[in-house]
């Protein structure tokens, strides 16, 4: 009998930690060491290129350096020896894409914008280093050096972990997002028996499409689906709340910048010699920005579940989804509109989608070229522009085609420009 096939994927899941006082030292001395340690692996790097600049340096021979490194310096002793083996990694990795074209030159990294480590889980027995544990209502995670840390969520993977990502955000907070394989036969298992998710469960093809125009704010569908309104901050109160401290944000740091120039300026003048103390230590600097932190990410994280539960929703009634494939770097040099895009990010609505629908059979999200989708007509193809006819702005909600007479609402007719370039794709 053949061997049945399976599919493997990688999925993640996001879980807050709640370390105890010694274990955020820990990982405050593992982000110090992690840093550290990747400044000195690219120093040695550009010497041996200055030496030869033919020679190419593997992954093996710079993780052939953690074991002298942790003899050498004890404080590497303490630190994880897998978050020392992922930093040679990313090192590589890095040297692979400036070779390649995809990236610039790999920089040092500088410790204040150094914020996650990532450690390796070692499988042995099919069990993982890195694996979950429940005790009643309380849900831990071992983690190397760490131990046991408790963290909050209610729908654990069952598979081995194969790396944990450990983030210190601007809000205070600590995360760890934890990398899973995922096959088809073994579906992720909620640990908590009273979660009922039916994210994995097997969804029936309903023989639907639909092209989606995103706009600000809402999305626009080629067919009878309502309007979806997206949420942005604009004339709300809590608008007005984050305005007020992004600007006391700016106000404290131009003074604790003000601070750091007079106490140089003094030790100068009697000592001669420079101050430690830096303008980013100033406490009400560091409350302010931790403040500002808050909002952003609860903003955040509300978006985040509004396109969790649209992006199901719409994989459920549609097999086929087309979207425009947009270029949000080059849309947010149009000014005006530049905050709303960045509330919306519309990139991350469609990532979403296209994780989806590989987790199901018959699902699939297309990307189409955006140009002319507004100004073409879904009915015969005539683009406004041309043959001396004037170009829409952005202020023409609604408009009439001059060939077939036909009357169109611009967004719904992109809409379904889009879709009909996404089937046309297929055929």
């Amino acid at each position: 009998m053949a061997k049945k096939k399976t599919t493997k994927s990688m999925t993640s899941y996001r879980f807050r930690l709640y370390p105890t006082a010694e274990q955020a030292e820990l990982i405050e001395r593992t982000l110090d060491a992690t840093c550290w340690f990747y400044n000195q692996l690219l120093t040695i790097q550009k010497q041996r290129y200055i030496e030869d600049p033919d020679v190419r340096v593997s992954r093996n021979d710079f993780t052939n350096l953690v074991s002298p490194y942790r003899q050498a310096n004890p404080k590497l002793k303490k630190i994880d020896s897998t978050a020392l083996d992922v930093v040679c990694e990313n090192l590589v990795r890095a040297y692979d894409n400036f070779f390649g074209k995809r990236s610039k030159f790999p920089k040092f990294h500088k410790r204040k914008f150094t914020n996650s480590y990532t450690a390796a889980g070692r499988i042995k027995d099919g069990k993982s280093s890195i694996h979950f544990s429940q005790t009643g209502n309380r849900f831990q995670i071992r983690l190397p050096k760490l131990k046991f840390v408790t963290i909050k969520g209610s729908r654990l993977p069952s598979n081995p972990v194969k790396q944990a990502t450990i983030t210190h955000e601007s809000t205070g907070h600590y995360y760890v997002s934890v990398q899973v394989e995922r096959t088809k036969e073994n579906q992720n298992v909620s640990l908590h028996p009273v979660s009922k998710r039916t994210d994995n469960a097997e969804i029936k093809l309903t023989g639907k499409s639909v092209g989606i125009d995103i706009n600000i704010p809402h999305l626009d569908f080629s067919d009878d689906h309502a309007i979806v309104k997206l949420e942005t901050l604009e004339k709300t109160s809590e608008a007005k709340h984050l305005l007020l401290w992004e600007r006391r944000l700016a106000h404290r740091r131009a003074l604790a910048k003000e601070k750091q120039a007079q106490l140089e300026h003094a030790s100068r003048q009697k000592m001669g010699i420079d101050s430690d103390w830096h303008w980013w230590q100033s406490k009400r600097y560091q409350e302010a920005k931790q403040h500002v932190a808050r909002l952003r990410a609860t903003q955040a994280h509300r978006r985040d579940l509004f396109f969790q539960r649209l992006t199901t929703q719409l994989i459920q009634e549609y097999d086929v989804i087309v979207v425009e494939d947009l270029t949000v770097t080059k849309m947010l040099k149009a000014h005006r509109y530049a905050k709303h895009i960045s509330e919306i990010s519309p990139n991350r609505f469609i990532t979403m989608l296209e994780y989806k629908a590989q987790w199901h059979a018959g699902k699939q999200v297309i990307r189409v070229d955006p140009k002319n989708t507004t100004q073409a007509c879904h009915n015969c193809g005539f683009i406004m522009g041309t043959d001396g006819t004037r170009a829409l702005t952005i202020s023409d909600r609604e408009w009439t085609c001059p060939k077939c007479h036909v009357h169109h609402n611009r967004d719904k007719n992109a809409a379904k420009n889009i879709l009909q370039r996404g089937l046309a794709t297929l055929n």
